[in-house]
């Protein structure tokens, strides 16, 4: 887990983890990265779990570097497996055994390990948030659709960090999340890179838990700022894509076509006005 300046959400993300049913053969060991918190985050936590491993960033770390290191230090140790959880996740009861059970089932149906993700859902609407996404165009980057939970494990090609399930022999054989993705992007492309070694991604069965969708408020794509403003958030890790990291995306994962998509940041790079201009009529 990685967290910054969010102490409740993040306790209660604990509370949710460590209660969970059915888990009593399980030997849980939590990494929190405190990512510059100013909060208080860090030591709430170890006051709530004393044997928590918790690491500390500079408040730069975003998703992806915070996540890499809470991955990277747990990688060390040889865990059966390792679940990626987002501090704004709030895990059903049932979660972790689900899917461990499901994995369990996976590979021996599949014959082989596989990543598993936990749908999650709005707590208010009850509408799909995060999870699994397929890719309808074999030829677009921007094609992917999310995956609707059933009863059973559904596949797909991508999947959302909030609520991930690793086996070991993936994690040894893909490794860590990519340096090159701050904060989005970094989960899609760990999928893709599994899948380009053998390894494929599941939909755990039913909704795990809750997690809202970020607000569009302070993104390029809110309409009540000015387009001076929402220029400005082109290259903020946390309201779009920075234009470079999207660029390397497509260029590995894009297919035959990618040249298209790439040429199409570059353009955003260099005339963002131009660019969020043109967006303004689709947002």
């Amino acid at each position: 887990m990685t967290c910054h300046n969010r102490k409740e959400s993040t306790l209660s993300c604990i509370r949710k983890l460590i209660s969970q049913e059915n888990i009593t053969d399980i030997n849980l060991k939590i990494y929190l990265v405190e990512d510059g918190c100013t909060d208080g985050t860090g030591d709430a936590a170890r006051n709530l779990l004393p044997d928590i491993i918790l690491l500390r960033g500079n408040g730069e770390l975003y998703w992806g570097g915070g996540m890499r290191l809470a991955f990277g230090e747990a990688l060390k140790e040889n865990y059966d497996f390792y679940l990626w959880l987002n501090d704004d996740t709030m895990l059903y009861p049932h979660a972790v055994r689900t899917m461990l059970d499901t994995s369990h089932y996976l590979k021996k149906e599949i014959g082989r390990d596989a990543i598993l993700a936990g749908a999650m859902r709005d707590s208010v609407t009850g509408v799909l948030t995060y999870g699994g996404s397929i890719r309808r165009r074999s030829w677009s980057p921007r094609s992917y659709i999310f995956v609707t939970p059933t009863n059973k494990p559904e596949p797909c090609d991508v999947i959302n960090g909030n609520c991930v399930l690793i086996p070991h022999n993936i994690a040894t054989s893909v490794g860590n999340i990519s340096k090159d993705f701050t904060h989005r992007l970094g989960d899609c492309d760990y999928s893709l890179r599994a899948k380009s070694k053998g390894f494929s991604s599941w939909i755990a069965p039913g909704y795990l838990g809750t997690c809202s969708r970020n607000s569009l408020t302070g993104t390029f794509k809110d309409k009540n700022l000015s387009l001076k403003n929402r220029v400005g958030f082109l290259e903020n890790p946390t309201a779009a894509t920075p234009a470079k990291e999207w660029m390397l995306f497509v260029k590995r994962h894009g297919g035959i076509f990618w040249p298209i998509f790439w040429s199409r940041a570059f353009v955003r790079m260099k005339f963002p006005r131009i660019w969020v201009w043109l967006r303004s009529s689709r947002v």
